[in-house]
């Protein structure tokens, strides 16, 4: 990163003072223990995130809950990839931004940041979003006895299970993030599933979990 000049966006979001993101905007901690991240190149604190306690798990999934139940559920599938699509452009607006943000924290060479971790997002966030309005379920004629030549018909409906979280290792930490949120094999976003994204401690500084 030492050949990058860094982008004043990247400036001022290193210098914020993080907390957490839930229930749709930006929340202080409830503790004051926060994590240093390291640029590794270096050894360089670049900055400090805050330190979830109990407290802060339980209004994250108190969170994804309430819209698990309530507005999230009441959106159409159509809606759903609709929201994908518009997030994927925020990632081409911010693709710069993003990819020097992941080298700093992570040490990748800001070529693979861009053309590997950012693009590579963008493109499973838009396959994802193509799924929207593609999840169905199966007609089955089950092979059970028939006493008047009777047929029997089953039919599968897929629903999802709840709250989910995705915990994310630091290597990869804005391509995961989205594998997670965008798919969780087809359901989190596009069947109404809600998910609360766990960050790696060393890498935590993504602003696309952001």
């Amino acid at each position: 990163m030492s050949l990058v000049s860094l982008l004043p966006e990247v400036r001022q979001f290193l210098e914020r003072k993080h907390g957490f993101y839930i229930d749709g905007r930006h929340q202080p901690p409830n503790g004051k223990e926060r994590i240093d991240v390291t640029n590794p190149a270096n050894g360089q604190v670049i900055t400090s995130i805050a330190e979830a306690d109990a407290e802060d798990v339980e209004r994250c999934v108190r969170s994804s809950r309430k819209a698990f139940e309530g507005s999230w559920a009441n959106t159409s599938p159509d809606e759903r990839g609709a929201f994908l699509l518009r997030l994927a452009d925020l990632f081409i607006k911010h693709r710069e931004e993003l990819a020097q943000l992941e080298s700093l924290q992570s040490g990748k060479l800001i070529q693979m940041s861009r053309g590997f971790e950012v693009d590579m997002a963008i493109r499973f966030l838009r396959y994802y979003a193509g799924w929207a309005t593609k999840i169905t379920g199966e007609t089955i004629q089950p092979s059970l006895p028939s006493m008047n030549g009777e047929r029997y018909t089953a039919f599968t409906r897929r629903d999802p299970i709840g709250v989910v979280v995705g915990i994310i290792p630091w290597n990869f930490s804005i391509l995961i993030a989205v594998w997670k949120f965008a798919s969780a094999y087809h359901r989190v976003y596009v069947d109404h599933q809600t998910i609360g994204i766990y960050p790696p401690d060393h890498a935590a500084d993504c602003r696309a979990c952001q």
